[in-house]
């Protein structure tokens, strides 16, 4: 576990290969690396720029439970959870698979799910997925439980669905 008010930059490999529990990032993390948790979760912290290239894999998971990470540019994952955290930039797209637990998509921030990508909307029945931002969905949205809001108080959030991409409402 990184603790302190220092900064990390990934741009090569950063990995969690043991422990089942959660391992906390306390510094800025700025990566463009590969994220590989094979066990347990690593709980990136509150100040989190993730830019183009990065990747977010293994069987563990990758947290974004606080404050609010930019995402920049194309992102690969296959293990990372918006749990909390309230997304912003301008650029970010997903590939592979992102879950929404808790948390929000900012006000002027742009998320895009590429063809090859899918958001997974899986928190505990009853939580709200707020967008005041712009959610462009080339890929997929999977809708497991929870309410998916588009009229978030004052900042309306637009989803834009696209031409052979897919929204699935699995449950009421």
């Amino acid at each position: 576990s990184y603790s302190g008010s220092g900064l990390l930059v990934n741009e090569g490999t950063l990995e969690k290969t043991g422990g089942t529990g959660t391992s906390t990032n306390n510094p800025t993390f700025n990566n463009t690396g590969t994220v590989y948790v094979q066990s347990g979760t690593l709980n990136l912290g509150n100040s989190v720029t993730v830019n183009n290239g990065s990747q977010f894999l293994g069987a563990g998971t990758s947290v974004l439970s606080g404050g609010s990470p930019t995402l920049n540019g194309l992102i690969t994952s296959s293990n990372l959870v918006l749990a909390g955290a309230t997304l912003t930039g301008t650029s970010g797209v997903i590939a592979g698979v992102l879950t929404w637990t808790r948390g929000s998509i900012g006000a002027g921030s742009t998320l895009t799910i590429a063809t090859n990508g899918t958001l997974v909307l899986a928190g505990v029945n009853g939580t709200d997925y707020p967008i005041y931002g712009i959610l462009t969905n080339a890929g997929t949205i999977d809708l497991v439980s929870g309410n998916l809001q588009l009229d978030a108080w004052s900042t309306p959030g637009k989803l834009i669905n696209l031409p052979a991409a897919g929204v699935t409402l699995e449950s009421n």
